[in-house]
């Protein structure tokens, strides 16, 4: 199996994913059954509207080297600025100002009112 670093033109994973969701998207993922009809079909697909509001993957489509290189520096920048923390997601979920879980322990216990010996 070849790698971007063996072959830099070729997709990655990511980027083959966010292919896939596209040609999903504009339903354009049926299997080939004649090249030339199917390829004037998709064709068909590629309107200016289409083009314009999807411009991020006409650029990987373009050059997929060069996108990738976009996406990790951008994820490197983002990862940069964003605060550190050691606790686990959980964690995290857990000890914010509103819980992130039902506990149904406190939503079936009532609270008896103390009463006084006489």
């Amino acid at each position: 199996w070849e790698t971007t670093e063996d072959s830099p033109d070729k997709f990655d994973t990511r980027q083959l994913n966010l292919l896939d969701n596209f040609a999903q998207t504009i339903g354009v993922d049926d299997k080939i059954i004649n090249f030339i009809n199917d390829s004037r079909r998709v064709a068909e697909f590629f309107t200016v509207d289409v083009i314009e509001q999807n411009i991020e993957i006409f650029k990987l489509l373009r050059n997929p080297v060069d996108e990738r290189e976009l996406h990790v520096n951008s994820n490197d920048e983002t990862s940069k600025s964003a605060p550190q923390s050691d606790l686990n997601q959980s964690t995290r979920d857990s000890i914010g100002d509103t819980p992130k879980t039902l506990n149904r322990a406190d939503l079936s216990v009532s609270i008896a009112s103390r009463r006084r010996r006489p």
